[in-house]
């Protein structure tokens, strides 16, 4: 056996390994949980031995350990006769209170209240209830759901009583299609509650789609609990173009009378754009006096979104203004990111953002009147064209009338995805930048796809927030992908208070190159894009190199690292998987072409509902063609394709151009046929099997033009993209076309490490023709965090 080639695949899965680990870099961003309305905070700092609970004082620019861990492992120790490391404290759910410092967490099964002051740890009692809470703003009342209908409960006596009384397992009250948190809003008087009722009545029933969160798995062509035969389970699912899809009923609930009020208004379809109606979407709010509330109506197809005045008392229901695109219209800038419009209850405004000038901005609205009143970034008083984005809204100051945001592309020098932080006046649009510069600036937000994550891998809470309380403080983290980050404390006028943390990147191999971001030109060699070069350690200009495609087509969703490590796309996945390709001995390239997210509308529009143009093949064959002619060691002659799961890339570029690719490793096909209507109508149009324009075709009208190696890896228990694959697979034996196929049993969508090693397997045999490591033991941090 080469020694050579096992040398870099365990090179290759010690990138892997550092996937939301510690194992390549630690402490590579800061995640700030600010202690109730103060300006301290703490976080979590990675050590060689663990990890430390760092709290820090803006005011006194002050960065100490948030408690004695050596004290605290000792009393854990003593009260459960558990060995505790106080390096490594296996505590979790962490909430810190001050005056008197108080720590509570979660450890060792049990919930712990610990008082540094008195040495006291106590164990907390948990509630006998297993229904998550949602808590009225007096604290008096929590409100949760029961067999499909809403309940409240007394805090004070414990005393529960059903408001509904008529729900069932598809018309079920205060559910989203996607998460079981509590959908509902109490009013600020805490005596009612705005909520949906879910319908799915008429849905059609299919095999079960791996995120439906009330259903089992669906086909089991290997039971794990045992049986001999295949189990079949179903839930309720819409496809595009289908006759019924799930929607939403909206009504208001007197919770002292359960009087209840639907508003005289259509079923909102469900049009996702995070997971929850109420709770991640916040598409209801109510207004200050207790009687009015506030819904978005997005229609299928997203064409039209519209902003509607809820009267809870009659249920009257008025348009305030709607907006519409050729399209579809969008709430944030990306999928990963928290939808951009901000509701003024105190003023009857809300922030509105819109891409109506082909740029995204935003704009002020009266809510009693709906009128707009004026635009509020980009406007030409400003000093500049207004053809830049905003990005994230972070924090109003209603004082003030300032928003603190996120722009991009305003400096037309650097990258157009590179964030900086700024501060704007809502009525004079004043724009003061505060933090600028090459870099990706982040500031973390709560439920943004980077917290989320963290917090379902069990390595921190889920209260992160990049800005103070009072948005005095900001923390942001700098990285580019050829740099390593920083986190840095600054205050709202943009001085650094303090520097938290410099990555230690210690455990990158000492013959590592830190990819390259580069820009480049479209096929008409007028528009700019932009992608990240990957270099396998040891590289010599010298050698002559495989080329490997490693770009994902979606319209909702970034995949190109702008920042390093977790500072990427998907946590630190995308960023640390084409490490790992590279280190197998390829150049590595991922280019974001037209038809992906974070540029102008016009951009994002390119080719809009074919599949196949989304990040456009033209854009990134023109672009690894100017890369070559740059860098000569990139052959062109053995170029591969491959890229995350769920992503249609590799079929249609070895399908659609034959003579370019030559090894595509697809995991999952993808094609908006089969997935969820909320998504396939959105983004490819309600007619999909037509799609949006006559001329696009579906993958297997293509496969007479296969010549390259094709392996497809489907999850069995995927059901939405099974289906694309198995008529692919179909046309593809019917051309009498030769390829490879591996299918997982009890997998669906999630790629498991030997389809990864197969996925190595393959690029190596067939790209760099040599043979690969037998039977390869692959490990990556699945093993770490799911295990």
């Amino acid at each position: 056996m080469n020694n050579d080639i096992v040398a870099r695949y365990e090179q290759a899965q010690m990138f892997m390994q550092g996937i939301m680990t510690k194992s390549v870099v630690m402490n590579d961003a800061v995640f700030p949980h600010w202690i109730e309305e103060s300006h301290c905070f703490w976080y979590i700092r990675e050590t060689k031995n663990g990890k430390e609970f760092r709290l820090v004082n803006a005011e006194s620019a002050s960065n100490i350990l948030a408690f004695n861990h050596k004290a605290l492992a000792e009393i854990l120790t003593t009260t459960t006769g558990k060995n505790i490391d106080f390096q490594d404290l296996p505590i979790e759910n962490v909430t810190i209170i001050s005056s008197p410092l108080q720590i509570c967490f979660q450890a060792l099964d049990t919930n712990w209240l610990w008082e540094p002051e008195t040495q006291e740890l106590q164990k907390v009692e948990l509630s006998s209830n297993t229904e998550e809470n949602l808590y009225s703003p007096d604290g008096k009342k929590s409100a949760f759901i029961r067999e499909h209908n809403i309940w409240i409960r007394n805090q004070a006596t414990g005393e529960e009583q059903a408001l509904t009384h008529d729900g069932i397992a598809d018309y079920c009250y205060g559910h989203s299609e996607l998460s079981n948190k509590v959908q509902a809003l109490w009013s600020p008087n805490s005596k009612l509650l705005f909520t949906i009722q879910l319908d799915t009545r008429e849905v059609a029933s299919r095999p079960r789609i791996f995120y439906a969160p009330q259903s089992p798995p669906h086909i089991h062509h290997a039971p794990q609990g045992g049986g001999l035969h295949p189990q079949l389970t179903q839930a309720k699912m819409a496809h595009p173009g289908d006759k019924y899809v799930p929607t939403y009923k909206l009504i208001a609930i007197d919770t002292s009378t359960g009087r209840l009020q639907a508003a005289d208004y259509n079923h909102l379809p469900f049009v996702s754009v995070g997971m929850g109606f109420f709770t991640d979407e916040h598409l209801g709010w109510w207004s200050p006096d207790n009687r009015r509330a506030y819904f978005i109506d997005v229609t299928r197809g997203a064409k039209t979104a519209r902003v509607v005045e809820f009267d809870t008392h009659t249920g009257f229901t008025r348009v305030l203004f709607e907006e519409t695109s050729d399209t579809f219209v969008k709430l944030n800038q990306s999928a990963a990111d928290l939808p951009m419009f901000l509701p003024l209850p105190s003023s009857e405004e809300l922030i509105w953002f819109s891409e109506r000038t082909d740029w995204g901005h935003l704009y002020l609205y009266n809510l009693n009147t709906g009128e707009l009143k004026h635009q509020i970034t980009g406007v030409s008083s400003s000093g500049d064209n207004g053809e830049w984005l905003v990005r994230n809204i972070l924090h109003y100051d209603i004082e003030r009338r300032e928003i603190l945001l996120q722009t991009a592309a305003r400096d037309q020098s650097i990258s157009p995805y590179y964030r900086d932080i700024c501060k704007v006046n809502i009525d004079s649009g004043a724009l003061t930048p505060l933090v600028s510069g090459c870099f990706e600036h982040l500031v973390y937000q709560p439920h943004s796809l980077a917290v989320s994550g963290r917090n379902m891998f069990g390595l921190d809470s889920i209260d992160v927030n990049g800005v103070s309380p009072s948005g005095e403080y900001l923390v942001s983290t700098r990285s580019r992908v050829d740099t390593a980050p920083v986190s840095i404390l600054i205050d709202r006028d943009g001085r650094e208070i303090l520097s938290l943390e410099i990555s230690d990147v210690s455990g990158l191999p000492s013959n590592w190159h830190w990819p390259e971001p580069v820009k480049l030109k479209v096929a008409d060699d007028q528009t700019d894009i932009y992608g990240v070069v990957y270099r396998p350690p040891g590289f010599s200009p010298d050698k002559l190199y495989p080329v490997l495609d490693f770009s994902n087509g979606l319209r909702y969703l970034d995949s190109v690292p702008q920042g390093s490590f977790v500072n990427g796309p998907n946590y630190s996945y995308n960023y640390l998987m084409g490490a790992a390709f590279a280190a197998l001995g390829f150049i590595v390239v991922a280019i974001e072409g037209r038809g992906t997210p974070l540029r102008n509308k016009t951009f994002q529009d390119h080719n809009y509902g074919d599949t196949a143009s989304t990040s456009d093949f033209t854009d990134r064959i023109a672009g690894l063609r100017q890369l070559a002619k740059r860098y000569p060691y990139m052959d062109l002659e053995r170029v591969g394709i491959t890229g995350m799961d769920m992503i249609a890339d590799s079929v249609y570029g070895l399908l659609i151009h034959p003579d370019f690719y030559k090894v595509g490793v697809e995991q999952c096909f993808h094609e908006p046929r089969f997935t969820h209507a909320s998504i396939g109508e959105t983004y490819s149009g309600i007619s999909v099997d037509k799609m949006a324009t006559p001329k696009v075709r579906h993958a297997e009208e293509y496969v007479e033009s296969l010549k390259g190696k094709l392996l497809l890896i489907q999850g069995m228990l995927d059901h939405f993209t099974s289906s694309s694959t198995f008529r692919l697979v179909q046309a593809l034996q019917q051309a009498n076309k030769d390829f490879d196929m591996l299918c997982l049993p009890n997998e669906s969508c999630d790629v498991p490490n030997y389809a990864i090693r197969r996925t190595w397997d393959y690029l190596v045999t067939h790209l760099q023709g040599i043979e690969p490591p037998r039977e390869f033991h692959l490990t990556t941090s699945r093993d770490y965090l799911f295990y």
